[in-house]
């Protein structure tokens, strides 16, 4: 499947649906989010679900199967994108899940529908997997108050927080994010001089963290939960 352009006025958004990957998102022909294969591994803005980070069963890979699977598209306007995703076997079996992308000229919002159309509870911790390109010459990004050394971030730092907007700062540029029902934001960076990544999640590494679902990360037959984040540039 090719991948799907949007845009609006000088913000251009590109989707593969393989995945649903975010191939790129510039404004202004500068990039914003980064994308490129790095030894092997696909490094590009993503969804996480039905979990963020690692599974202790072993079950699923880091960040679940919605980076994995194809997506089929549902609805493609200029400046709007849906994709759907619904399992059809396995212990995820009747979860349908749905992946929308909004592009305006100053903002882009991706909202994560998910709904239970199986007979069993589901364990849903999902988040959001944003990478944001580091400008030639910064070394740090600044986070509401907080300002950290990206060369450090090789860890993850996991920051609990009860509010929903968020202002990062690389360098010149400032991005206010704000998030619906995601609760735990985690900064990582593997390649410090081309890309940082804050990351909002339900609950981090719930999956790897629980020994059984904390019963607000249950989604029972017949429920819809949405998630969703925005970035003002």
């Amino acid at each position: 499947m090719n991948r799907v352009t949007l845009q609006s006025g000088n913000a251009k958004l590109v989707i593969d649906p393989n995945g649903g990957y975010i191939e790129e998102y510039s404004m202004h022909g500068e990039p914003i989010l980064f994308a490129a294969e790095i030894r092997g591994k696909r490094r590009a803005t993503h969804v996480c679900v039905p979990n963020f980070g690692p599974d202790a069963s072993g079950q699923w890979e880091q960040h679940g199967f919605g980076r994995k699977v194809h997506w089929q598209i549902a609805l493609v306007e200029e400046d709007k994108m849906r994709l759907k995703y619904l399992v059809g076997e396995g212990r995820y079996a009747g979860l349908d899940c749905e992946l929308e992308y909004a592009l305006a000229e100053d903002h882009l919002t991706m909202k994560l529908a998910c709904h239970n159309n199986g007979e069993n509870a589901l364990w849903l911790a999902p988040g959001f997997h944003p990478y944001f390109v580091v400008p030639e010459g910064v070394n740090e990004v600044r986070f509401d108050e907080q300002r950290y050394c990206i060369d450090n971030l090789a860890g993850s730092e996991y920051i609990a927080t009860d509010t929903s907007t968020h202002t990062i700062g690389l360098g010149h540029r400032t991005v206010r994010m704000t998030s619906e029902n995601l609760k735990t934001v985690v900064l990582w960076s593997e390649e410090p001089s081309r890309f940082v990544c804050v990351e909002p999640t339900l609950n981090g590494n719930s999956f790897f963290d629980h020994a059984t679902p904390p019963e607000q990360e249950l989604l029972v037959p017949g429920e819809t939960k949405d998630y969703s984040f925005s970035l003002l540039i």
